[in-house]
């Protein structure tokens, strides 16, 4: 019987190759990375305008959807480097000001309309009262 050698594939066990390869798949995972990154610094931005507007429960959703596409990049990536800086440093930075943002707002507006409905006009002007009030920081 005569044996049957395999044959190799173009360029395989070069190492160069093998180098070319690993950089490939590097650049994917960073074109992966800067695309979902987006996403989680547009829902992030956009839970901060909906902060802003008094739209709590909108700027929550999206706050949990920053969040949950941040450790779904986390989780995966593979490479340190693209950790550190860039796309998602700054969506990771975008993220925590949201979250944040939307923490303070829902205590500070709270707390300022003394956490129940006193009615009235008095209640009005509680209500009324923003963090841009300096009366109404703890």
């Amino acid at each position: 019987k005569k044996k049957k050698k395999k044959k190799k594939k173009k360029n395989e066990g070069n190492p160069l190759e093998e180098v070319r390869l690993r950089f490939v798949a590097a650049d994917e995972a960073r074109e992966r990375v800067i695309k979902e990154a987006r996403d989680v610094q547009k829902s992030s931005k956009q839970a901060i305008f909906a902060a802003h507007r008094g739209d709590f429960a909108k700027s929550a959703v999206l706050v949990k959807a920053a969040e949950d596409k941040a450790r779904a990049i986390l989780d995966v990536l593979q490479w340190p480097s693209l950790r550190h800086g860039g796309a998602l440093s700054a969506s990771l930075e975008e993220y925590a000001e949201a979250a944040l943002f939307l923490r303070w707002m829902t205590t500070t507006t709270s707390s300022a309309a003394g956490g129940e409905d006193p009615g009235g006009e008095e209640g009005e002007k509680k209500k009324t009262k923003n963090f841009l009030d300096p009366t109404t920081c703890p």
